[in-house]
């Protein structure tokens, strides 16, 4: 049996490869873009409360008794101030859970869904109640 040698001219070749080259960029590199889950800051905290809002509530009617009305304060100042993509004012808060840490310290995570992604709010105070930090991070995503 004699194979026949087949001539491919290099037009010949990037038609036909590349098209297919682009379609799999396009699918593997745009198509799905993944947000993978950021680090919880919160690891080893122990939550000391929990409320999933329906609406927007007063976070006082939502304090668990022992944080300071400055933290209350302080979170619902910067709930205001969060940059957001969609233009609901306020925030579409969906959870915001009470921490506290063997240091005598509070944090407050506040669970915000925007654009299919499910972000994560953290503020961490020391004992004189400040706040330290702040860590915005996506914990997953959703179907909207």
């Amino acid at each position: 049996m004699r194979m026949n040698n087949i001539k491919v001219s290099a037009n010949q070749l990037l038609s036909r490869v590349l098209p297919v080259i682009l379609l799999s960029l396009l699918v593997f590199g745009f198509g799905c873009i993944i947000i993978r889950p950021g680090e919880n800051p919160l690891l080893g905290w122990k939550m000391v409360g929990s409320t999933i809002w329906a609406a927007w509530d007063s976070p006082e009617e939502q304090n668990p008794g022992h944080f300071p009305i400055s933290i209350i304060d302080d979170y619902k100042d910067f709930l205001k101030h969060i940059p957001r993509t969609l233009k609901k004012t306020p925030p579409p808060i969906f959870q915001v859970c009470y921490f506290d840490d063997e240091n005598q310290q509070h944090a407050i995570e506040i669970t915000i869904p925007e654009n299919g992604i499910w972000w994560k709010y953290v503020l961490i105070y020391n004992k004189d109640n400040k706040r330290i930090r702040t860590v915005k991070y996506a914990s997953g995503r959703y179907m909207s």
